[in-house]
């Protein structure tokens, strides 16, 4: 019989809830660091060679190009988590629930947070492309927000550039993702496994 309240399993009432839990879930080193470095030199390379005729059009291209892969990815993610999950044990859930992990959350919840976090950023990035295909297009709602600028043209310039950074820092940040959730599906049929055996030797 659990320890734990099973009431607390439904502590998170929104994917947000469940985000800000998730942070608690420290990233690996490498992936802070590769990141990081990743958006300065993409950052230096846009607001110091970036020409703005070339990077909107770019940014156009790679939001619609980003917004496909990101969809597809997540389908193939989302059934890729409900396999791991539907394959478990409930006996071994339960189990998991009575034990706390160092980040404060029991290891059911650090368990499926490294999964949903993925898809979390994944549908973030969804949506910052979604708001540069509507409102980026020539013509669209942004250009003529900016020019109710005082200076539309400095504007203009700084909002493709940091438009760019984000987009080509988002593909780079789902594809760590990405790595962290194929070792994460590997992690988690290892634990299954080693439950079958560690039940198997208790019987």
């Amino acid at each position: 019989m659990s320890n734990q309240d099973p009431d607390s399993l439904l502590d998170e009432k929104s994917l947000f809830a469940i985000y800000l839990r998730a942070r608690k879930i420290q990233p690996s080193r490498t992936s802070v660091i590769s990141t990081i470095l990743f958006v300065g030199l993409a950052t230096f390379q846009a607001f110091f060679w970036g020409d703005d005729t070339k990077l909107i059009v770019e940014v156009r291209e790679l939001a619609q190009f980003g917004f496909g892969f990101a969809l597809a990815t997540l389908g193939f993610l989302i059934a890729g988590y409900s396999i791991i999950t539907a394959t478990g044990r409930p006996s071994m859930y339960v189990e998991l629930h009575d034990h706390t992990h160092d980040s404060g959350l029991t290891y059911l919840k650090y368990y499926l947070f490294v999964y949903l976090q993925a898809f979390i950023y994944f549908l973030v990035f969804l949506f910052t492309c979604l708001i540069i295909m509507a409102f980026g297009s020539t013509n669209g709602l942004a250009s003529h927000l900016i020019q109710l600028s005082d200076n539309p043209e400095f504007l203009r310039s700084f909002l493709i550039r940091t438009a760019w950074v984000t987009v080509v820092s988002g593909l780079f940040m789902l594809i760590v993702q990405l790595m962290m959730f194929i070792y994460n599906v590997h992690h988690g049929v290892m634990t299954i496994i080693r439950w079958a055996f560690h039940e198997d030797h208790e019987k």
